[in-house]
């Protein structure tokens, strides 16, 4: 059995609603999305009309007028995992904030936090969105290390923060946080919406 299949037979093993909502994605590039605070996996992402269809809870939801960057982008040479947490149909709907969703593949297993409808760009409110989501990410793997046993199956842990396009990019600010967080934790994070498998 490969380390993503152990890994997918450990979730749901400890989880209760972890074989309801994992979601097994085979396309080379594929997007997920929020809304309403639940992550989803584009089914149908229309380039020409920028419009995304994805099925919500009871429905397909059709969103017009989408920009890329408010999507998370995998591209992956295999296959990848997906499992929303956080949400209503998320892995664990808890009180305390966690991050929105986790994609696996063969090697990693990555913890995604999504801030993409930030708008200020003043730099204590972008430090502030960026340390939330470092928390939210760190308190979600403290979560997975509690349930799980700190058992990941030999894949090792990254972290994502998603934020708009209009923060500035791999500035000191960012390496900073970046760096202490791998020292404190060990887990290394990005500020990016696209992951490459």
């Amino acid at each position: 059995m490969s380390k993503q299949e152990s890994f997918k037979e450990l979730l749901i093993e400890k989880f209760s609603t972890a074989k309801e909502i994992i979601q097994v994605e085979n396309r080379e590039v594929f997007y997920i999305t929020d809304y309403e605070n639940q992550s989803y996996i584009v089914f149908e992402y229309d380039e020409t009309d920028a419009t995304i269809y994805f099925q919500g809870n009871d429905e397909i939801i059709k969103i017009e007028n989408i920009n890329e960057d408010n999507l998370f982008k995998v591209v992956n040479k295999k296959q990848t995992v997906f499992v929303p947490i956080d949400g209503k149909k998320g892995l664990i709907q808890a009180e305390s904030s966690k991050c929105d969703f986790m994609i696996f593949d063969e090697n990693t297993v990555c913890f995604v936090e999504v801030k993409l409808n930030a708008t200020s760009i003043r730099d204590g409110k972008i430090s502030h969105n960026r340390s939330k989501a470092l928390e939210q990410i760190i308190k979600t793997i403290y979560t997975f290390d509690k349930k799980l046993d700190e058992n990941y199956k030999g894949l090792k842990l990254e972290g994502y923060v998603c934020t708009p396009k209009i923060y500035p990019r791999q500035n000191a600010a960012w390496e900073n946080l970046a760096v202490e967080f791998l020292e404190e934790y060990g887990v290394p994070v990005f500020e990016t919406n696209i992951k490459i498998f």
